[in-house]
C-alpha cells in the first residue's frame, strides 16, 4: 500500500488533515505517519500550513498537485444488471438500485458521489428493467450499456462486456445497490484495490486475507472480526491489461455462467499484479438483504421508490413502516404477488408483469372484477387500476388444488362450470384462434423468430382446425383464459361454496371448453386423461363432442407455445420449457387426429 500517495491525497482533499486524522484514516501508528510526512516534506509535496491545538496542519504544494495528476481516475463502471431478488417484492417492477434510501435513489447517490470527485465519465451496465435507467442519460450524462445475457449469466458476463470500457483506463468498478455513508471515491488513485468492509460476523461473506502491507493474498468464507469484499474496486491500466484477459478466458468456458467476476479474481491473485485491500470501518457501507434491513436503516422513510409498494402506500395512506409480515407468495409468468398485514388484517398486492400491457387488456380485467362483485366466485378486490396493479383481501383457510386427488379435480371443474354459467358478457374475445392471431401479429411486428422449424406447416394445421371449430357453432360464455391451478383456491374445510378463482386478465368470451382444454394442456394430460376431465365437466360424452374437444386440445397447445415464445422475446421473463413442451403437445394431438 503506497502510504505516501494516499496521505498526500488525503491532505489534498482535506485541508484540516493532521497526523492524528491520518493515523485514524489509514489504521497506522503515529510514528509511521510522522515518517511518511517527513518523506513528503523532503520531496516538497507538502508543507506545514499551521499549528492548531498542538496539531500540525499540512497543505499540498503545487509540486504535490502535479504529482497527483499522473493518477487521475478516468472512468467508473456501475454494475446494475441483476434482478436483486433479496429484497423482493420491492424489486418486482423496480430495479433495486432505483429504490430510495433516506429519500435518495441508490444509484443516483453513487453517481453524485463520483461526480463530486470529478469523475464524470460513468458507464452503467444495465439488464433487468433496462428502460428504467434511461432518465439517467439526460440527468447525469451517463452512458448505458445493455447486457442481454443478464438473465442466464452472472457478473462475469457483465464484466466481459464492460472490458472495452475498462481497458486503458484507471477505472472504478462498483455495484449499484449499496449506500455509502461517506464518499469513498477519489479524484486520484494509485493502486488496484478491493474495498474491505469490517464486520464482526461475516457469515457467508468472502473474507479478504492480506499481509502487513495490505496486499490481498487470498480469501476464505466466513470468519469473525475481519474484512469482507464489499464496496467499490479500482483497476489501474496495468492491472486491467492482465486481468481482462483472464475475464475473457473464463467467460468463454461453459462452466462459468454463474461466476461472479470476483471468482476470477480470487482464483488468480498469484498471477496478477498486486492488488490491495482498502479498509473501511463498519457502518460506512450498507447493503440490504431483506426489507427489514431496509426499514431498520431507513428510519426517515417517506417512500421506497418501488412501484410494487407505492400503490399500496397511496391506497391506504401509509408507509412501509405501517405494514408487517411482507411475504412473496407467487411469482408467475404474467404477475407477481405478495401478502402483507396492515392493522391485523392480511392483504394481497399483485404487480403486473413486465410488458404485459402489450397483450393483456387490463381495462377488461377491471371490468370483469366489477361484474363479479357479490358473485362469490372471486377474491374481494379493494383496488385495481388500468395497469393491473391490484389489492385484494387475503383468502383465509384456502389452498391450491392437488390435481392427483379426484375430489380436487371435480371441485376445480365444478368451479369453472359455475363461472361459465354466469350471465356475463364482455367485449373481449379470448378464443384460441383470436389469441393465436393476436400473438402472430406481435411476432410479425417485432420480427420475432418462429423458433419452431416447422412453424409454417403447423400453422396450416391450425387453420384446418379453425374451419372445423367454426362449423360447430359452440356455445359462448365468459371464460377465464388462464385456468392454471395457481388461479384456483380451494377451501381447506371442503366448503365448495368458498372455492375461488383469481386473476382474470385473460378473461373473455369463448367456448367454455376452451378453459377445460387449456387446463389439460397446462397439466400435460394425454388425450385419454383429458377426455376424463371433459366427462367430469359434461357428464356424458358424445362422439362428436370428443372430436371437437381433441381439436381444441391441439389449438390450446399451439396457443400456449406461441404465447410463451412471444413472452420470452417481448418480456423480461423466462418461461422455461413451457413453450417447447406445449408445441410438442400440439404435435402429438395433430398426429392423433391424423390417425
Amino acid at each position: 500500500m503506497q502510504l505516501d500517495f494516499l496521505m498526500l491525497r488525503e491532505i489534498y482533499e482535506n485541508k484540516d488533515s493532521t497526523q492524528r486524522s491520518l493515523s485514524d484514516a489509514f489504521f497506522i501508528s503515529l510514528g509511521k505517519v510522522n515518517q511518511v510526512m517527513k518523506e513528503l516534506t523532503d520531496k516538497k509535496y507538502i508543507e506545514i500550513e499551521a499549528t492548531n491545538n498542538k496539531n500540525v496542519v499540512y497543505k499540498i504544494t503545487k509540486l504535490g498537485k502535479e504529482y497527483l495528476k499522473e493518477y487521475k481516475v478516468d472512468r467508473a463502471i456501475i454494475l446494475a444488471c441483476g434482478k436483486g431478488l433479496r429484497i423482493n417484492p420491492l424489486t418486482y417492477d423496480t430495479h433495486r438500485s432505483l429504490l430510495k434510501v433516506k429519500n435518495e435513489v441508490l444509484i443516483e447517490r453513487i453517481i453524485k458521489q463520483l461526480k463530486e470527485k470529478k469523475i464524470n465519465d460513468i458507464v452503467v451496465m444495465v439488464g433487468y428493467l433496462k428502460e428504467q435507467f434511461e432518465y439517467l442519460i439526460d440527468k447525469y450524462n451517463v452512458k448505458l450499456v445493455y447486457n442481454k445475457e443478464y438473465k442466464n449469466k452472472n457478473t462475469l458476463a457483465t464484466m466481459n462486456l464492460a472490458s472495452d470500457y475498462i481497458k486503458n483506463k484507471n477505472c472504478y468498478i462498483t455495484v449499484s445497490d449499496i449506500y455509502m455513508e461517506e464518499n469513498l471515491f477519489h479524484e486520484y488513485e494509485v493502486e488496484p484495490f478491493y474495498t474491505g468492509v469490517f464486520e464482526k460476523d461475516l457469515k457467508n461473506e468472502w473474507q479478504l486475507l492480506f499481509n502487513k502491507k495490505n496486499k490481498i493474498i487470498g480469501i476464505m468464507e466466513g470468519g469473525e472480526d475481519a474484512y469482507y469484499m464489499g464496496g467499490p474496486a479500482f483497476f489501474t491500466k496495468k492491472f486491467s491489461e492482465k486481468f481482462l484477459v483472464l475475464i475473457n478466458e473464463y467467460y468463454k468456458l461453459d462452466s462459468t455462467d454463474k461466476f461472479y467476476w470476483e471468482d476470477v479474481l480470487v482464483r488468480n491473485f498469484e498471477y496478477l499484479p498486486d492488488i490491495f485491500v482498502h479498509k473501511v470501518k463498519d457502518n460506512v457501507i450498507h447493503e440490504f438483504d431483506t426489507i427489514e434491513d431496509l426499514k431498520e436503516f431507513n428510519k426517515t422513510l417517506t417512500g421506497t421508490g418501488s412501484k410494487s409498494f407505492d400503490f399500496v402506500e397511496k391506497y391506504f395512506g401509509i408507509s412501509i413502516d405501517d405494514v408487517s409480515d411482507i411475504k412473496c407468495i407467487n411469482e408467475g409468468i404474467t404477475n407477481k404477488s405478495y401478502s402483507f398485514i396492515y392493522k391485523n388484517k392480511k392483504y394481497v398486492a399483485r404487480i403486473p408483469g413486465y410488458n404485459t400491457e402489450k397483450y393483456v387488456d387490463r381495462k377488461n380485467e377491471k371490468e370483469v372484477y366489477k361484474l363479479l362483485e357479490k358473485k362469490n366466485i372471486s377474491e374481494k378486490v379493494l383496488y385495481i387500476d388500468d395497469k393491473g396493479y391490484k389489492i385484494s383481501e387475503f383468502i383465509e383457510n384456502a389452498r391450491f388444488p392437488n390435481v392427483n386427488k379426484k375430489e380436487d379435480l371435480k371441485r376445480i371443474v365444478d368451479l369453472f362450470k359455475k363461472f361459465h354459467s354466469l350471465k356475463i358478457k364482455l367485449k373481449e374475445k379470448n378464443d384460441f384462434i383470436t389469441m393465436i392471431d393476436k400473438h402472430i401479429e406481435i411476432m410479425e411486428k417485432k420480427n420475432v423468430p418462429a423458433l419452431y422449424q416447422d412453424f409454417d406447416e403447423s400453422l396450416k394445421e391450425v387453420r384446418k382446425i379453425e374451419k372445423i371449430i367454426n362449423k360447430q357453432k359452440l356455445p359462448i360464455s365468459i371464460t377465464h383464459g388462464d385456468p392454471n391451478i395457481y388461479n384456483v383456491l380451494l377451501n381447506k374445510d371442503g366448503n365448495e361454496k368458498e372455492d375461488r378463482l383469481i386473476d382474470f386478465e385473460y378473461a373473455g368470451m369463448s367456448s367454455p371448453l376452451n378453459d377445460i382444454a387449456l387446463f389439460c394442456v397446462y397439466q400435460d394430460y394425454n388425450i385419454e386423461e383429458s377426455l376424463e376431465i371433459l366427462k367430469i365437466y359434461e357428464g356424458k360424452l358424445k362422439e362428436n363432442l370428443k372430436k371437437v374437444f381433441v381439436n381444441l386440445l391441439a389449438l390450446a397447445g399451439f396457443y400456449v407455445a406461441i404465447w410463451a415464445r412471444v413472452r420470452d422475446e417481448e418480456g423480461d421473463i423466462d418461461s422455461g420449457t413451457l413453450g417447447i413442451d406445449s408445441y410438442h403437445y400440439f404435435k402429438k394431438v395433430i398426429k392423433f387426429l391424423g390417425n
